[in-house]
């Protein structure tokens, strides 16, 4: 009866997230439109928050606003990985990004408000590029190609890794 229980529990679990599939959308505006994808954001952050762009805001409120404005376009890097960002609407240069190679995946900021050695938030020039993750393989596979794009964008960025589990 017991592992009846067990199986009952374990088959009720909810299956782990899957990644959202972006190749079918041309650029970042239409991808924020797409409910689905705001509701992925959702998902992957869920209640979490921490001072971004701005102070007591849901970090997956403050992605969503980055991908509100100037969009770029569906990039394919190879291996199935797709990437796709865009800035902040009047503020482009926080910027918000999204890649996925179907089975891993990554969310990333560039913002310019920073944590310091202190755990305080303070304004960092240079900004930093924040990688959001859920899996230390998605971190390890998917993080350089982020890396690169924030190279393009704020090269002086310090790199972040956090984790959102």
């Amino acid at each position: 009866m017991r592992i009846l229980l067990f199986l009952f529990v374990v088959s009720s679990l909810p299956i782990s997230a899957k990644t959202f599939e972006i190749r079918g959308f041309k650029n970042a505006s239409q991808l924020i439109w797409d409910d689905n994808f705001k509701l992925h954001i959702n998902e992957f952050f869920g209640s979490k928050s921490k001072q971004y762009f701005w102070a007591n805001e849901k970090i997956s409120d403050q992605v969503k606003a980055g991908f509100s404005g100037a969009p770029d376009q569906v990039k394919a890097l190879g291996s199935n990985a797709y990437i796709v960002s865009a800035c902040r609407h009047q503020s482009c240069d926080e910027k918000s990004a999204y890649i996925t190679n179907g089975d891993l995946e990554l969310f990333a900021i560039i913002a310019y408000h920073c944590e310091n050695n202190s755990g305080e938030i303070e304004f960092c020039s240079d900004g930093q590029l924040v990688i959001f993750y859920k899996n230390v393989s998605a971190k390890d596979l998917l993080s350089n190609h982020l890396i690169n794009w924030k190279d393009d964008h704020a090269p002086k960025a310090a790199v972040v890794f956090e984790n959102i589990n």
